[in-house]
């Protein structure tokens, strides 16, 4: 336990408070905008917990979209994050949106690590309840072109949600397909099981080659999730492997208020087939303090938002 306590010394460097909510959005608009009365319609899921909804939309020309208006009602058991978000893609260009939130807790301990055969796990992370929860997401004023395009809306992880879509657009739309499940996962640093993982609080997280496979029955969908798009420092060098043994990956260094992309990925969101899926991650990310005084914290880190959906 020796390593802990040191780097419990070097990391809790300025005291906060026991805990707090922290709640991070992607491209969430609240602007204003014209209604489009050629085509609207309201969808939403009928099962008890459906936590990923998937609507096909044919388009016979160039479309404009005034207003996609998501509405998410989950409770969740036992979790460290929440995410409700969607994806819009023709599995070429992808657009993603959502929010993911934490309750923050100094008090959080992660330790793991691994030599030959011999490994050892100490866990006091943190988990709660969530009874009755929702939340709103907009997406205003874009363009979409010909063809079949997929809006996938997924939260998680939950024991109950339902999901409802309102889209406006303009006449050229058509709905070709509908399909509704479960099985909305969050994986979190402590779950890429590596030689060495440390989570301490919310003040600072290292993961030396970390490792976790999934199996997919029908098609992964996900969304890649970085504290390093805000002002945490340290690095990343996250990897994926899809079943047909396709690899890429997004490196960052964040020092110093510069931030060097070493490796990107060349989509926003990650689509693939069925099968076997291998991740790699190496991670050291600490907080930092702002001008403004206030300490802004890692939190969770890096999250991989992931569903096994059925595609109508």
């Amino acid at each position: 336990m020796k390593i802990v306590y040191i780097l419990v010394m070097i990391l809790i460097s300025q005291p906060l408070t026991d805990s707090f909510y922290h709640q991070n959005i992607l491209n969430n608009d609240h602007d204003a905008f014209t209604v489009s009365n050629n085509f609207t319609s309201h969808f939403s899921t009928s099962k008890n917990n459906s936590n990923w909804f998937v609507l096909k939309f044919y388009l016979s020309s160039r479309v404009n979209v005034s207003e996609l208006h998501l509405k998410f009602f989950y409770e969740c058991k036992n979790i460290r994050v929440e995410w409700c978000g969607y994806i819009i893609t023709n599995l070429t260009y992808s657009m993603r949106g959502g929010i993911i939130s934490e309750f923050l807790n100094k008090n959080d301990t992660f330790l793991h690590f691994q030599i030959g055969s011999f490994n050892y796990t100490y866990n006091r992370l943190i988990r709660y309840n969530v009874s009755v929860s929702g939340a709103e997401i907009w997406k205003r004023n874009f363009t979409l072109s010909q063809g079949i395009w997929y809006l996938i809306c997924f939260a998680g992880e939950t024991i109950k949600s339902r999901i409802e879509v309102d889209f406006n657009a303009t006449s050229n739309v058509k709905l070709i397909g509908m399909e509704e499940g479960n099985g909305t996962h969050i994986l979190l640093p402590e779950d890429f099981w590596g030689n060495l993982n440390i989570k301490l609080g919310y003040y600072g997280i290292l993961v030396l080659n970390g490792r976790k496979s999934i199996y997919i029955n029908n098609t992964f969908i996900g969304i890649h999730y970085s504290m390093f798009e805000y002002n945490c420092q340290g690095f990343e060098d996250f990897q994926y492997i899809t079943p047909s043994n396709k690899k890429e990956g997004f490196t960052i260094f964040s020092i110093f208020n510069h931030k060097i992309v070493l490796k990107d990925f060349k989509h926003t969101v990650i689509i693939g087939k069925n099968g076997k899926w291998d991740f790699i991650l190496n991670l050291f990310m600490l907080g930092k303090r702002l001008p403004s005084g206030e300490y802004f914290s890692p939190g969770f880190g890096v999250g991989l938002v992931y569903a096994d959906v059925k595609l109508p």
